[in-house]
């Protein structure tokens, strides 16, 4: 008898320029005056909305603070489609940021975003336990910031952590955390965004398809960005960072949801709904 199989989507909600593949300042600078341009992602959001009303399936929406503060519709947007709202920090490029600090920002959140948000992932998959520890304080249940693949030099990985939902043992409780999908055993990364984009369909497919029979679970990911149509093409920005954004992204992403739906024991829920499943491992990995 096949087990059940269950599926994460998450979108992380942000504007193009919120990148670390590019001298983000530079560009802006020399492109736009210093001023960081309006962009579509309201139009983006709805289009992934309407998407996920099409299939049928409920999501986890990962949104930026200060996005939502320049653009206040995205929470009413997510929150009237019955769509989980967590958050993804105020500021992406926060890197060296202090634990009072980081405090402080969740606090401008949940003030002026979104007062309950149970999950939280940090821009580029960068933490420290010190900043777990502030998440598990201010009542955050959950994080789903890990990639259990090997290390990438200069962005993200760690091939030692578990494939599965843990609890993250910390010194005053456990958060539970629940990684990114990546291939078992050889411990590759694939489960969407930039990967959906320039490795493929078929690559993604393939991987989530893997995780999901071994381990009975898959989170992928994406940005409402990569499905724009009017990202720009500017000098500073490598051609990789919007390959095939847009309608190729949009009707990749459809695919890949569809696929699984057509599936049995398959069931595709938002990070809250998986909350109460009994969750075994529990450890303290070394950051």
């Amino acid at each position: 008898m096949d087990k059940e199989k269950y599926i994460t989507v998450t979108v992380d909600v942000e504007e193009w320029f919120k990148s670390n593949w590019f001298n983000v300042k530079q560009v802006i600078g020399y492109n736009y005056h210093g001023d960081y341009p309006q962009t579509e992602i309201v139009e983006n959001l709805k289009q992934i909305l309407s998407l996920f009303d099409e299939l049928s399936i409920k999501g986890t929406f990962f949104i930026l603070g200060g996005t939502a503060i320049k653009y206040p519709e995205i929470i009413d947007l997510v929150r009237d489609r019955d769509h989980e709202i967590a958050s993804h920090g105020f500021f992406h490029n926060w890197n060296g940021t202090s634990q009072e600090t980081f405090a402080n920002h969740l606090r401008i959140f949940k003030k002026y975003v979104y007062a309950h948000p149970k999950g939280f992932r940090f821009p580029n998959y960068n933490f420290t336990e010190e900043i777990l520890e502030v998440l598990h304080q201010k009542g955050f249940l959950y994080d789903s910031s890990v990639v259990p693949s090997f290390n990438i030099p200069g962005w993200y990985g760690d091939p030692h952590l578990p494939l599965l939902p843990y609890k993250y043992a910390l010194s005053n409780g456990s958060l539970i955390e629940f990684p990114i999908s990546v291939s078992p055993y050889l411990r590759i990364p694939g489960a969407g965004g930039w990967f959906l984009r320039n490795c493929g369909l078929p690559w993604t497919t393939f991987l989530t398809y893997f995780h999901a029979s071994v381990e009975q679970y898959a989170n992928i990911y994406f940005h409402t960005w990569e499905i724009s149509t009017k990202n720009p093409s500017l000098p500073g920005i490598p051609f990789h960072v919007f390959r095939n954004t847009g309608k190729p992204m949009l009707n990749r992403i459809r695919s890949l949801i569809y696929s699984w739906k057509k599936k049995k024991n398959y069931h595709i829920e938002a990070f809250e709904d998986l909350l109460d499943h009994e969750i075994n491992t529990t450890c303290r990995p070394v950051l």
